[in-house]
């Protein structure tokens, strides 16, 4: 939410090598898809992909959903520029600085967050989810995608050995199954676990929130 932040894979010098190392190590594609299917998304809604990185999510509304106003958001200019050269159609792509989101209040139908928040802080992740639940109208819907609790021991070993790589300080709280109280703590109600994936690294959850 800040302008200090950590890369997607870490370190700024493996920003140009996102696609190709996510490509061969998770199933993004069908994780940005599943993201989207429980979107459920209109002709002429507005959704946000918060932390869209390379553009993934909307390169597939792009083709899947091309009537959807989408928007990307992003605190990393270098990753930015990887999703301007994607066929994004009329995605809207937006370079954030600062805490505070820069979109009115209830101005998005849907809004959508996948492998972000695990990069966020207590605070961050608290501060994310309150200026989601600001910027979605009332009814409004949003979709997380991330590591969560593990299923198994596998899954948490697994998820051990990226927190030995990446860090424990933004990870500990998504792997004790935190995510979903920040979410409530932010005014969303009724807050659900709509699907699980485990992958090479751990749990990989969906989370769903509405604004009432």
């Amino acid at each position: 939410m800040e302008n200090k932040y950590i890369p997607a894979l870490k370190y700024h010098f493996l920003t140009p090598y996102y696609d190709r190392v996510i490509r061969w190590l998770m199933p993004e594609s069908l994780v940005k898809r599943k993201v989207i299917d429980l979107l459920n998304l209109k002709d002429n809604e507005h959704v946000l992909d918060f932390g869209c990185g390379t553009g993934t999510l909307l390169e597939i509304l792009s083709s899947t959903n091309p009537e959807v106003k989408a928007y990307g958001y992003d605190v990393d200019p270098v990753i930015l520029e990887i999703a301007r050269k994607k066929n994004l159609g009329n995605s809207q792509l937006i370079l954030g600085a600062g805490e505070r989101l820069p979109f009115p209040d209830h101005y998005f139908d849907k809004v959508a967050s996948s492998w972000v928040f695990h990069h966020l802080d207590k605070a961050q992740k608290q501060q994310g989810f309150s200026e989601l639940y600001r910027i979605l109208k009332p009814g409004g819907l949003m979709i997380i995608a991330d590591w969560g609790k593990p299923a198994n021991f596998l899954m948490r070993f697994l998820f051990f050995l990226v927190q030995l790589v990446d860090n424990f300080h933004t990870t500990s709280d998504n792997v004790a199954g935190k995510l979903p109280d920040y979410i409530t703590e932010a005014g969303f109600w009724p807050v659900e676990m709509v699907g699980y994936k485990n992958t090479l690294f751990g749990t990989l959850v969906f989370y769903e929130g509405r604004k009432e």
